[in-house]
């Protein structure tokens, strides 16, 4: 008989979660809908579509600490040709304009280094535009904006970065020091401020450069995972593998929960607490039954 190997599963896990801790948002962005809009990596995680929702706290755990100014990614590119492309003050937009943007987003309006590394599976592109906002009929003493600066070819997404001129604490999300990033389906306003933001806008990741980084970083996977373009592609690195696996994981633990789901019976089912069933560690093995009433939730070996 072949030897049993536990799989086990918890919230706790190292790579469950992408959510800073602690983590302080902008008023206006405790109203909007959360999640990571994003194409699948096949056979890694599932879609449906070109684009579509995956959870914000299933994402793995980005391995990079971001201060705010492209250390990073400077590094990660330290050895490419920095390319001319059309500076902010060169893009028709007026110089009152241009001071409205951060100066994270300026920087990487103004570098091809910065916007380059990787190619977009979906043909992304960035783009620049003016400044949208303020929104004042939200938040009448604050001073909000949005700005279009990625771009889905097909027009089916426009990514933005959202920030607020009148916060400047960078331990905010949102502030005018840590820009983030929120998500429409299309330029959808054309600079109409009476639109209806709370209904039209996903929030979609806590700064720019982890945005930046995560797309960067899952274009090169979906690029290794897909069959035509595996061979032409380099081995996964350790930290793409460990991407991999956790979905992997996520996958499995949802599967599990299932058929726990199913396989309890009703009397089993009405002594579990629905909120915290997502904190209990499964340790599942081939052929064995549920145990109940046990810290953690078993199958003995028959």
């Amino acid at each position: 008989m072949s030897e049993k190997i536990p799989i086990t599963f918890s919230t706790k896990d190292k790579y469950i979660t992408s959510i800073p801790s602690n983590v302080k948002l902008h008023p206006f962005l405790t109203k909007l809908d959360k999640g990571w809009i994003a194409s699948e990596i096949i056979g890694v995680r599932n879609g449906e579509g070109t684009y579509d929702y995956f959870p914000l706290d299933e994402l793995p755990k980005c391995p990079i600490e971001f201060h705010g100014n492209w250390d990073w990614k400077l590094k990660e590119n330290e050895d490419e040709e920095e390319q001319r492309i059309i500076q902010l003050s060169e893009s028709g937009l007026h110089k009152e304009e241009c001071d409205i943007f951060p100066e994270l987003l300026k920087q990487l309006m103004n570098s091809a280094k910065l916007q380059g590394g990787f190619e977009s599976p979906t043909a992304c592109y960035f783009l620049t535009c003016k400044p949208i906002g303020p929104f004042k009929r939200y938040l009448p003493t604050n001073e909000f904006y949005v700005i279009p600066f990625f771009n889905d070819q097909q027009g089916c997404c426009t990514w933005f970065v959202f920030f607020d001129k009148k916060v400047t604490d960078f331990n905010i999300v949102g502030s005018w020091q840590n820009p983030c990033v929120v998500v429409s389906n299309s330029l959808f306003y054309e600079h109409n401020l009476d639109c209806n933001l709370q209904e039209d806008l996903t929030f979609v990741c806590y700064s720019l450069e982890e945005f930046i980084w995560r797309v960067g970083f899952e274009s090169t996977l979906w690029y290794k995972c897909c069959d035509y373009y595996a061979s032409q592609m380099p081995p996964k690195t350790k930290e793409e593998r460990e991407y991999c696996l956790h979905y992997k994981l996520i996958g499995q633990r949802k599967e599990i929960q299932e058929k726990v789901m199913k396989e309890w019976d009703s009397k089993v089912m009405k002594s579990v607490d629905n909120k915290s069933f997502s904190d209990i560690s499964l340790v599942v093995c081939c052929g064995e039954e549920i145990k109940e009433n046990e810290p953690l939730l078993k199958k003995k070996k028959l």
